[in-house]
């Protein structure tokens, strides 16, 4: 981990590991509190718990993306303005993501379980809704994605006297 009085770039890289953890941390809580309310009876939590296995895949492909991120700033120990405003660009499609994410995997879930683990989310225009849901989840990952790769590949061309990817 970077220390905030390293180097000459210290302070501005750490500010950016501190605001892409927080902007992670804050996806994460989008995701966990997308459920309307706190069971207030057994019944109730028995359907919350429900939702278990959809969250769990769905925490693990943003936190995926989360350290896709620290790897890249492990590698890259500059804050430019490319890594920057890539890395904001990665905050904005993980915050678009998170809302198809949880409807695609909460949706497989029940229906895999024949609805035994239920779903908030309910399909009312049927295939052409569904097509629609997966367009946008694919094209949010695809962006996720292709952000990363244009870190890790622009980082180096970007980064002046060639310190990244530099060991430590």
């Amino acid at each position: 981990m970077m220390s905030l009085t390293g180097q000459g770039e210290g302070i501005e890289a750490g500010r950016l590991d501190m605001f892409m953890d927080g902007a992670f941390a804050f996806i994460l809580t989008l995701l966990l509190i997308g459920g309307e309310s706190i069971p207030d009876s057994t019944d109730k939590r028995l359907l919350a718990l429900g939702g278990i296995p959809a969250f769990a895949v769905c925490f693990f492909q943003i936190a995926f993306f989360w350290h896709g991120h620290v790897r890249w700033r492990k590698r890259c120990h500059r804050a430019d303005a490319t890594g920057r405003w890539l890395s904001l660009l990665l905050v904005f499609f993980a915050m678009i993501f998170v809302y198809p994410l949880h409807m695609v995997f909460s949706g497989v879930f029940s229906w895999l379980s024949g609805d035994r683990l239920p779903s908030g989310f309910h399909l009312v225009g049927g295939a052409p809704d569904m097509r629609t849901l997966f367009v946008c989840y694919g094209l949010a990952y695809a962006c996720m994605a292709g952000t990363l790769a244009l870190l890790f590949l622009i980082g180096p061309m970007t980064n002046r006297f060639n310190r990244c990817y530099a060991q430590p």
